[in-house]
């Protein structure tokens, strides 16, 4: 079974997380997204080329990784000019790595941005190990196989570069690489130096096809799984079948997918067959998806996690105190699709939305008076989890029938499909002004935006239930929730539901 290496301080809040109701999965996911990811970030000042000069660096990376995975060393070499110094591509990349020496053996001092290369000379090379055991994100199972990312063993260059890497192996593991490739020489894109991204290194299942027209790279960890190598690959089809439902097509072409088999130590009340999902976008999309290893084909295929996880790339990569849209989005979005892929029906779908409300607003009056953009600014460190991604849920919610009830009417849907090329052509982070913006554009009217400013800074829970009532989702005294087709807005509801048409 693959054992996941949590910080000693992370263990209190796991079995905090655990003891949530299955209903406050999306809160706990989120936290253990915190926990997986690095804690203490270094600033990474914004990229400057060499004002003498602004043509591209050529970079050259070699990696080699020790017989455990856990440990190696990476060698930097510049074909011509160096920057001026090396900074991380996200988190505590330098924390973990030992001192960045020239081939002379010279140590190179560090600032807040990085390891300054001063005036390296043309042609030059550095070198350093990179130390992965303390790292929390990796997974490993007796050292054969490691879910890894780059940014935990390679720094970016402070200019612009074209770069590729060189990976070398033990003679027993291959790679998955969200740019493709087998761990031989490949052109690193340039996102891959900007974000982080899932890598699987050792030994592990592998199945490569293709899914509606995405091109699908499916790695599998060690460890049992009820589920199987081909009922992983038809959960993962109807996944992206469902997200592509929005606009007749997936948002990328292709996709890599790393599944790490969990163990009791995961379990819910009652267990998800999905404990957790991370999408990630450097070098290309790929997800991680921890799935139980007693979990049959079917709870796999009906669970929401991997929805919700791809739905994100409907949207760029918005900034992290925005997360209220980027996740009210995937959250909406992962009710919706289902119903659409017949994975869920159009009453378990309204039903969840409406106890993701009702818990989201207990979570509000928790908090106090934070702001939306406050709260989802400091959720990892509150733990209001719930709060930011259902009034993400319900702006979401409220934006689509506002735009399916406009004299010209239009949808979620269309907007996100218009504007879904220059999305992803973005690289880095988007505010989520910019990106509600960016759908008006495509509307031709400023409504998301000025919606979406007077939402984030509302400290109150917005009130849901009378848009529910009129959209048919009755909700009795008991909290069971029934339809009424006669409702005012009915057809709108079912609309939503049904999807565009083909």
């Amino acid at each position: 079974m693959i054992s996941i290496a949590y910080r000693p301080t992370n263990v209190a809040l796991l079995r905090h997380l655990r003891a949530l109701p299955v209903s406050l999965h999306l809160a706990r996911a989120c936290v253990l997204a915190l926990l997986m990811l690095p804690i203490g970030c270094l600033p990474s000042a914004p990229t400057a080329p060499h004002a003498a000069d602004s043509r591209p660096l050529s970079v050259r990376y070699q990696v080699t990784f020790e017989p455990d995975l856990h440990s190696g060393h990476t060698q930097i070499c510049f074909d011509g000019r160096a920057p001026r110094d090396l900074r991380p591509i996200a988190g505590e990349g330098p924390a973990l790595l030992g001192p960045v020496r020239t081939r002379e053996g010279r140590v190179l001092p560090r600032s807040s941005h990085g390891v300054q290369l001063g005036a390296l000379a043309a042609d030059e090379c550095v070198h350093y190990r990179f130390e992965l055991g303390a790292r929390g994100f990796a997974a490993s199972h007796e050292g054969e196989a490691l879910l890894t990312s780059q940014d935990a063993w390679l720094l970016r260059p402070s200019a612009p570069s074209v770069a590729s890497l060189e990976l070398r192996l033990p003679s027993h593991a291959s790679a998955s690489l969200p740019w493709g490739g087998d761990g031989a020489r490949t052109s690193l894109p340039a996102s891959a130096l900007e974000l982080p991204g899932h890598v699987a290194l050792g030994v592990f299942s592998r199945r490569q096809f293709e899914a509606d027209g995405v091109q699908v790279d499916l790695a599998v960890l060690p460890g049992e799984l009820a589920v199987g190598l081909d009922g992983l690959v038809r959960a993962i089809t109807g996944d992206i079948r469902a997200v592509s439902s929005v606009c007749g097509h997936f948002p990328v072409s292709s996709l890599d997918v790393v599944v790490v088999p969990v163990g009791p130590e995961m379990d819910g009340e009652p267990p998800d067959p999905i404990a957790f999902g991370l999408v990630r976008r450097g070098g290309g999309a790929s997800v991680m998806l921890l799935v139980r290893a007693d979990a049959s084909e079917e709870d796999v295929r009906r669970h929401w996690v991997a929805p919700h996880e791809l739905s994100h790339l409907l949207l760029p990569l918005i900034d992290r105190r925005d997360a209220w849209l980027s996740e009210g989005f995937a959250t909406y979005y992962q009710e919706v699709t289902r119903v659409r892929a017949g994975l869920e029906d159009e009453e378990t779908a309204w039903a969840r939305i409406v106890d993701g409300c009702v818990r989201g607003a207990a979570d509000a009056q928790d908090e106090g008076a934070l702001s939306l953009s406050q709260a989802a600014a400091s959720m990892r460190e509150t733990g209001h989890f719930r709060r930011v991604y259902w009034s993400g849920m319900a702006f979401a919610l409220a934006a689509d029938v506002r735009l399916r009830t406009r004299s010209r009417p239009s949808s979620l849907d269309a907007l996100l499909c218009a504007e879904g090329p220059v999305f992803r052509q973005t690289t880095g982070t988007m505010p989520a002004t910019t990106a509600l913006r960016t759908l008006d554009r495509a509307l031709g009217a400023p409504v998301l935006a000025p919606m979406g400013e007077a939402w984030s800074a509302r400290a109150d829970f917005p009130a849901t239930a009378p848009l529910l009532e009129r959209l048919g989702v009755h909700v009795a005294s008991d909290g069971s929730v029934t339809l009424d087709d006669d409702a005012p807005l009915a057809a709108v509801r079912r609309a939503i539901m049904a999807g565009p048409p083909n």
